[in-house]
């Protein structure tokens, strides 16, 4: 299993503009819904193995086949994202960033799955809890 794939941000080689960003939203939300499902049964078969340490050596192995299953499922939606400029920053709930340059400094714009539109960027320095207002003017 390749557990990077949920820890590594890779960063894609272009800075985006906002109304760039905004125009791919209806083009990645499906990815992002499918990523959040999937991610969710990624989690329910991590805990099934982890819990595995009486089922028969046949039941681990097709558990383990199933997850890495859905994980190539997970890795080909991420790198579909990044075919977008997007980087997912949390599977669980769906969110993803763009990188942006906003006064000579270079920013996340951030997008959650179900958000109408793209309002919100952060510093690279800081994280997504300190999101603010795009005031890229």
């Amino acid at each position: 299993m390749n557990e990077d794939l949920f820890k590594t941000q890779e960063i894609p080689v272009r800075a985006v503009q906002v109304e760039d960003a905004k125009a791919k939203i209806h083009l990645i939300e499906p990815l992002i819904r499918s990523a959040v499902d999937l991610y969710s049964v990624y989690e329910m078969k991590l805990q099934e193995l982890e819990n595995s340490k009486d089922l028969p050596a046949e039941s681990v192995t097709l558990l383990r086949f199933e997850l890495d299953q859905v994980m190539e499922e997970l890795m080909d939606i991420k790198i579909r994202l990044l075919q977008n400029d997007a980087l997912v920053k949390d599977w669980k709930n769906g969110i993803v960033n763009f990188v942006s340059i906003r006064k000579f400094e270079p920013v996340f714009i951030c997008y959650r799955m179900g958000e109408s539109d793209i309002r919100y960027y952060y510093k690279f320095s800081e994280d997504y809890c300190h999101r603010r207002p795009i005031d890229f003017k």
